[in-house]
């Protein structure tokens, strides 16, 4: 199944005797209860049981798919079945997938499914270019989370990182990763370091 959300509950039972206040013998028994809830087998039940969810309160769900540049062919072809599905069947429910430069167009060769043409579904859709973002909008993308973690670093270790993204805040992650992966077990950012994971 695509979608089973798994539940383990734990069931404790206990028989103490003794005499107050004096101590006490005990025993305990432990069992795992293991619950299935299955919100549906394929992404256009998942689509459809978001959309009953949506529905009562008249307000969509907004449903995101991040770093599409990491999907193979057949992931591409079900979100874009899924794309379809959405649309023909109404549903309260918004979707929205980011990518890189060769998004659309590997979006667009697996629109057609197995049969790899182009549908008449993906020309409905809005795509949109992102422009970059500034240094005053990437700093605290990186700052916050390195003073979250405890991780001590110099502000010409930021900057270097922040100017080799150029605007590109996925760039920027890999890049600090790799910053922190040369950094070792106990990582400082220093600009030595930012400089040779660019």
């Amino acid at each position: 199944k695509m979608a089973v959300r798994t539940q383990n509950q734990m069931h404790t039972a206990q028989l103490r005797f003794g005499i107050a206040p004096g101590p006490r013998v005990g025993v305990q028994t432990s069992w795992e209860g293991v619950a299935k809830d299955s919100v549906g087998t394929t992404l256009n039940e998942v689509a459809a049981q978001l959309g009953k969810m949506a529905a009562p309160a008249g307000q969509p769900i907004l449903l995101m798919v991040d770093n599409l540049d990491a999907a193979d062919k057949q992931d591409l072809s079900t979100l874009t079945s899924l794309s379809a599905e959405l649309r023909r069947a109404k549903q309260p429910l918004f979707l929205i997938a980011a990518g890189g430069e060769e998004a659309t167009s590997r979006l667009l060769e697996a629109s057609g499914g197995d049969a790899g043409k182009e549908t008449m579904d993906a020309a409905r859709w809005d795509v949109r270019r992102l422009t970059p973002l500034s240094t005053d909008e990437l700093r605290p993308a990186l700052t916050r989370p390195l003073e979250r973690a405890g991780i001590p670093y110099d502000r010409a270790a930021v900057d270097h990182l922040i100017a080799a993204a150029n605007g590109n805040p996925s760039r920027m992650r890999t890049l600090t990763g790799e910053a922190l992966e040369l950094a070792g077990p106990n990582p400082v950012l220093t600009a030595e370091i930012a400089a040779s994971a660019t």
